[in-house]
């Protein structure tokens, strides 16, 4: 059965329950005839091709596009594969010359410590000597040795003063960029296109960096962690630590403008004059 009122093929239970009020219901025989060469059949099948053909254009456009991110991610792995090799030769470049540096300074060390041995070894003999003369029986050779190792015993005191004062170039020392390993915390992330854009902020808050007005016109991390920020008003650079305190500062002789990291322990920066 076909209700034309609501354009519905239907069985007889439908018409007799849903449609029974219905004034066009026709038999699907006589509502069908002449159906093949009718403008409603052309313009249907026209449509299923049109769709089918849109469907079949979206199906191989999904293909292609899985295709190229399968791609994508084959090349993004092999990207941090090739990063983390860099970064791995990289690393032991700096543990080789980290290593180098010690052992430099450790010779240095220890050329000024075996002087000092060296020194100790001469002046205990000529000391040991000097006890043994006092065993003399002559007494006229005894005084002489008496007087002889006072001045000696002034001699080893003034020595012995002079080795315990702290002498840098004694000191072997090595600090960790322990801000490297903070800020190796990942290689990087993932991010859809739809996620880059531009930010413009402003950091609102109260932060101990000067008991009066400051203008700061540059800031940059340093490898520890810590900032340095360029304070124009007070002619000064000022490293602040990670709870934005001021831990020190230097006067420059200008304004600074900008402020820039150049290496582990040194800024540059751009004077006003």
């Amino acid at each position: 059965m076909f209700c034309k009122d609501h354009d519905e093929v239907c069985c007889a239970v439908c018409i007799a329950i849903k449609h029974r009020a219905c004034v066009n219901v026709y038999i699907l025989p006589d509502i069908s005839k002449g159906i093949r060469d009718s403008t409603e059949y052309k313009d249907t099948k026209h449509s299923l091709q049109t769709i089918l053909s849109k469907m079949k254009k979206e199906s191989e456009a999904g293909k292609c596009k899985l295709n190229n991110l399968e791609k994508k991610k084959e090349k993004l792995l092999e990207d941090v594969d090739i990063f983390k090799e860099e970064l791995i030769k990289k690393i032991k470049q700096l543990a080789d010359t980290s290593k180098k540096q010690i052992c430099l300074k450790f010779e240095d060390c220890k050329k000024v410590i075996q002087s000092d041995l060296n020194t100790l070894d001469t002046v205990i003999s000529t000391t040991t000597t000097s006890e043994q003369k006092l065993s003399i029986k002559n007494e006229a050779q005894l005084f002489v040795n008496i007087k002889t190792s006072k001045v000696s015993i002034k001699d080893c005191e003034a020595l012995l003063s002079d080795m315990s004062k702290v002498r840098t170039n004694e000191e072997l020392e090595f600090t960790l960029n322990q801000g490297l390993k903070k800020t190796l915390d990942s290689l990087g992330c993932v991010v859809a296109e739809e996620d880059i854009k531009a930010y413009r902020a402003t950091l609102y808050g109260k932060f101990k960096i000067d008991p009066k007005y400051c203008q700061i016109c540059g800031i940059c991390t340093m490898d520890d962690g810590t900032f340095v920020i360029a304070d124009y008003t007070h002619s000064k650079l000022k490293r602040l630590n990670e709870s934005f305190t001021v831990e020190d500062h230097i006067k420059v002789g200008g304004n600074p403008y900008s402020v820039c990291s150049v290496g582990p322990k040194e800024v540059a920066t751009f004077l006003v004059v």
